[in-house]
């Protein structure tokens, strides 16, 4: 059976638990947590008890020990793929069009797998410009890693993003629009594709970051059809179990 190892939250590792999930694929969903627990810093602490905690089969502390044995020192890794005979497969995005695949949930025709790709990428873009920013302002606190640095970086980070976030959705919902028209039922088209799990991860990032009511005034073709997705009897009870579950570690980690 197909392993699936990633930290004890969404980022990376949400979009192919969903797509397995929704294509009925058996898999293990083996998580290290991304944090101590307790976290020592009391603000840090205060953080963690926010969100949903999604229970972890290793400590942070394991992985801390374990992640040498790990391609780059990273997660997620897709784990007893029979074609790769053993050999362990990392990368986030290779990981996504794989279990796409396996689940057949890329498009049944052409012409839906390449609005897949577009979109799907055009939706974890998000997470891109988010993480670019978030290095910058390490970058600017001179790479400290003190507690209250990290809370403040979060902060900061909301704040100077809503502009961007307003502007990025309104050009996602245009280009979703240019190809599907406005009563698309998915984010590809007349069918359910993996772009539509990446729209899913993607608005809970903004929805963490406090931008739940900019994607209805600015996409609000998008936002109905996550909606609807969110509701599909094959991934509906997954998602109920996960609401709440922290996005991203950022400020929180270890």
């Amino acid at each position: 059976m197909l392993t699936l190892k990633y930290f004890s939250l969404k980022a990376r590792g949400e979009v192919p638990r969903l797509i397995l999930t929704a294509g009925g694929v058996p898999f293990n969903n083996v998580k290290y947590d991304f944090t101590a627990r307790p976290p020592n810093h009391p603000k840090i602490a205060a953080k963690v008890a926010e969100y949903k905690e999604s229970p972890a089969d290793f400590t942070g502390r394991q992985w801390m020990e374990n992640k040498g044995d790990y391609p780059f020192q990273a997660l997620p890794v897709l784990e007893n793929v029979p074609e790769l005979d053993g050999a362990p497969f990392p990368q986030s995005r290779a990981i996504v069009r794989y279990c796409a695949r396996l689940a057949n949930l890329e498009g049944s025709d052409e012409a839906t797998k390449i609005r897949a790709d577009i979109f799907a990428e055009s939706a974890y873009q998000w997470f891109e410009k988010v993480w670019m920013k978030y290095t910058i302002l390490v970058g600017m606190d001179q790479m400290s890693m003190k507690s209250e640095k990290k809370l403040e970086r979060m902060d900061k980070l909301k704040g100077m993003m809503e502009g961007e976030c307003e502007d990025y959705l309104e050009s996602l919902e245009k280009l979703h629009v240019s190809h599907c028209g406005e009563n698309s039922p998915f984010f590809a088209g007349k069918e359910v594709t993996y772009a539509d799990f990446q729209l899913l991860v993607t608005f809970d990032l903004m929805k963490d970051m406090g931008y739940e009511e900019l994607i209805a005034e600015n996409a609000p073709n998008l936002a109905r059809i996550a909606k609807s997705v969110a509701a599909l009897p094959q991934i509906s009870e997954y998602i109920e179990e996960n609401q709440g579950v922290a996005v991203v570690a950022a400020g929180m980690l270890f």
